[in-house]
């Protein structure tokens, strides 16, 4: 069964996150043109970042959720982690590739200028990015931070699949006391894991245990408290996201995160699948639609937000003049272009791609089997 509620929820995350990006680009604007004036957005998104802790809920409760009914053992895992593998490279290096092109018809480097890596560190630095390894340096795609830290999540569950199903949730347990016991007796994890130990120990992995464990109690069937749940978290992220001022807070690093967005997230997401799966909310197709292009979104809107800001450079139109109309015309444009570059790619690369790795998999399963009956 196709939770649509989930497929809303990526949708919102994603949208999220791009409002949050697009605000700063636009502020990166105004101040290069030396303008002093308010966002278009008018600080609302300042903390969209928090639809990254919604996505890691989610992505923990759908590990749980689409592995319920699948085999265990070496087989399962294997085809586990080629369904993710298959999900989550294909797209992040054609955006990659993508955007590496236009930085070397801009500039003629394979690198952007403003990322400063040595030049005997490029092919490193590349590699690293490419392959979603933990780096001191952001990824090629800065969002890319986050499929680092899902990549990890996925190694770790597909270990847990070699086990039965019924020691999930003491895995789990065990893999939160892992967190916590790290962050303990180690060294302070920084906001965006840099090498394997803080990666490993990193805060943000309780948002995803979180969402797993999500998935086990709709799995063993609680309902119980769905809708006070979803009130209650919609009212704790809506506050923390237009009223909270992170940085006045002092909430810059991960724990605190976990706390004022991963939580609520936790919560609206525990209530909505409940509430859908007793046929208590429909779900409008436009949400689910924007779930069904959420990861393109959410891989693709930087390179729109950096091409809207060319546009407004050398255009008529420029960030900076008087009145609110060029705010306005950037943040419209940018969220069109980000958007339409979604579909676009969700059509023509994610869709294919995923169709045929997933009729590859299919086909080494039979193979697999096969040979097992010979």
């Amino acid at each position: 069964m196709k939770l649509l509620s989930v497929q809303a929820l990526r949708g919102i995350a994603a949208m999220m996150v791009a409002l949050y990006h697009l605000f700063l680009n636009e502020q990166a604007g105004l101040s290069a043109a030396g303008a002093e004036e308010s966002s278009a957005l008018l600080d609302l998104t300042r903390n969209g970042l928090a639809g990254v802790d919604l996505f890691f809920v989610i992505s923990g409760f759908i590990m749980v959720y689409v592995t319920a009914d699948r085999p265990r053992g070496r087989s399962g895992t294997a085809d586990f982690l080629l369904a993710r593998i298959s999900r989550i490279y294909p797209l992040w290096w054609a955006f990659s590739l993508g955007f590496m092109a236009l930085i070397f018809l801009g500039t003629g480097s394979l690198i952007p200028p403003a990322y400063d890596i040595p030049d005997e560190q490029t092919f490193s630095y590349l590699l690293q990015s490419f392959a979603l390894w933990p780096q001191a340096d952001l990824p090629y795609i800065v969002v890319g931070w986050t499929l680092i830290h899902e990549m990890y999540f996925y190694a770790v569950f597909a270990a847990f699949l070699l086990a039965p199903q019924r020691l999930l949730a003491p895995l789990l347990g065990g893999w939160l006391g892992l967190v916590v016991l790290g962050n303990l007796v180690g060294p302070a994890s920084p906001s965006n894991a840099t090498d394997l130990p803080s990666l490993i120990f990193h805060p943000l992995t309780i948002e995803f245990i979180a969402g797993a464990g999500i998935g086990l109690l709709i799995q063993r069937g609680v309902r119980a408290l769905a809708l006070p749940a979803l009130l209650i978290g919609a009212i704790m992220l809506f506050g923390t996201v237009f009223f909270l001022q992170l940085e006045s807070a002092g909430l810059d690093g991960a724990w605190l995160r976990v706390l004022v967005f991963g939580l609520p997230s936790a919560l609206i997401l525990y209530g909505f699948v409940a509430l859908e799966i007793m046929g208590r909310v429909t779900i409008a197709k436009p949400f689910v639609y924007l779930g069904d292009i959420s990861y393109a979104l959410y891989l693709g809107h930087l390179i729109a937000f950096f091409l809207a800001l060319q546009i407004f450079e050398i255009g008529p139109l420029k960030l900076g003049a008087a009145g609110p109309l060029d705010n306005i015309a950037f943040a419209i444009t940018g969220l069109v272009g980000a958007i339409a570059a979604a579909v676009i790619a969700h059509h023509l690369i994610e869709k294919p791609s995923l169709n045929w790795l997933a009729a590859q998999r299919k086909r080494m399963i039979r193979r697999e089997a096969a040979g097992r009956d010979a």
